[in-house]
């Protein structure tokens, strides 16, 4: 699976469930924290096509009705250029700053699209290459 299609195939999975990721990506997530609100599942490892890696995955669902959840990956190996992403999305707006000189501080260039934001995390760490990218499903 290219990058691009396991982003189409996520969206497709909103509102995410456990079941339907884990199937997706062929991976187990296992709950790393759990609350009155809802509980947070980890995972990674998932090697994609052009030697592209996911060394994690952070899904967060809510325990209230309704909620899509959220979702966080994490690239590892490989790389994904914010030109890349921008001939794929178009216009970008950065939404964060980093919070401090940390070489993993990331940028966070976002596309708002129908679904809810698809964010693309920058950090100087990673050179020209994505560190992160985030779904947040419109609620």
């Amino acid at each position: 699976m290219t990058w691009w299609q396991l982003l189409e195939a996520l969206v497709g999975q909103i509102p995410f469930t456990q079941a339907g990721v884990e199937a997706l990506l062929g991976i187990p997530l296992v709950e790393t924290r759990r609350s009155r609100h809802g509980l947070r599942l980890q995972g990674g490892g998932v090697v994609l096509d052009q030697g592209l890696q996911l060394v994690g995955v952070d899904l967060r669902l809510s325990f209230a009705p309704g909620d899509p959840g959220f979702m966080v990956l994490q690239l590892g190996a490989g790389c994904v250029s914010l030109e890349a992403v921008r001939q794929h999305y178009g216009a970008l707006q950065i939404t964060e700053l980093p919070g401090s000189d940390a070489p993993d501080a990331e940028t966070m260039h976002t596309a708002f699209l129908p679904w809810g934001k698809l964010s693309f995390g920058m950090a100087g760490s990673a050179g020209d290459c994505l560190a992160s990218i985030a779904l947040e499903p419109q609620k």
